[in-house]
């Protein structure tokens, strides 16, 4: 019995003395990671990505759609002590040093991780220790994203914004014919069964162009797929108020934020 206690305390030493996650819905991580052209993302439907025997409240993280360098975070309720000696015992990972700091790289897709903390997971399809420098590397928080888009993005399921795009986030619609450097920043919230896109522009005319040009598309999409076009109905969901036009209320069957990234990463 005595043996039992001692194992135990032994553990509970070991996870209180293990590093704390620095990030919360005050200091979110996603601000941190914020760059114009980046696609970020972050999301509470956790077993739409991975499914592990741990507790996951968020998955946030940053997309490159010219590079397709995917990076990002798993937030929960963890150990590091566990969750490594997890990582370790799995046999799907090779362990790395590198100047002190210690990843796993996923011997089947190369997805490097490491754990900084408890109840934190950094992934990266990439070199992992650049994004914990860009994180945990920060001696001072700073959000690089504004406090209201953060407030949007986490209202709901999903979200995903970018701002000064180079690419537009695929969908249904055919948007070829919009010029990507007239927009200012995308956002889309999404919940388990519908999203919403706003779309703001740089001018007041270029918002007035992209509303005509999202109208015909939606239009054109309803005519390709043998649907009945009700124009009232297409008032109510495609608006525009000053430089932001906004796509309201599509239904989708999955976690659509997560299919735009997956779409585009080849791991």
């Amino acid at each position: 019995m005595k043996k039992i206690l001692l194992c135990l305390l032994v553990l509970f030493f070991l996870v209180s003395c293990a590093s704390v996650n620095p990030f919360n819905d005050e200091r979110p991580f996603i601000g941190a990671i914020a760059e114009d052209g980046k696609y970020l993302f972050t999301t509470t439907d956790s077993e739409a990505i991975l499914s592990l025997p741990i507790k996951i409240n968020r998955v946030s993280g940053s997309f490159d759609p010219d590079t397709g360098v995917l990076f990002g975070a798993i937030e929960g309720a963890f150990s590091k002590t566990i969750v490594t000696a997890g990582i370790d015992a799995s046999g799907q990972f090779t362990k790395a040093k590198e100047d002190g700091f210690t990843y796993w790289t996923h011997k089947e897709s190369g997805i490097q991780v490491t754990v900084p903390a408890s109840d934190i997971i950094l992934f990266s399809t990439s070199r992992v220790k650049e994004v914990y420098d860009r994180t945990f590397g920060e001696k001072d928080y700073e959000s690089r994203l504004d406090g209201s888009v953060i407030k949007d993005l986490f209202s709901s399921v999903s979200g995903l914004y970018v701002n000064r795009p180079t690419q537009l986030p695929q969908t249904d619609l055919d948007l070829s014919e919009a010029a990507v450097e007239r927009f200012d920043h995308i956002i889309i919230i999404a919940d388990t069964e519908t999203y919403d896109t706003g779309f703001t522009l740089t001018t007041r005319e270029y918002s007035d162009s992209f509303f005509k040009l999202l109208k015909a598309a939606y239009t054109t999409m309803l005519k390709k797929n043998s649907q009945k076009i009700d124009l009232q109905y297409l008032k109510q969901i495609i608006t525009q108020d000053g430089n932001t036009v906004r796509l309201l209320d599509q239904s989708l069957d999955e976690n659509y934020i997560l299919g735009i990234i997956q779409n585009r990463v080849n791991i």
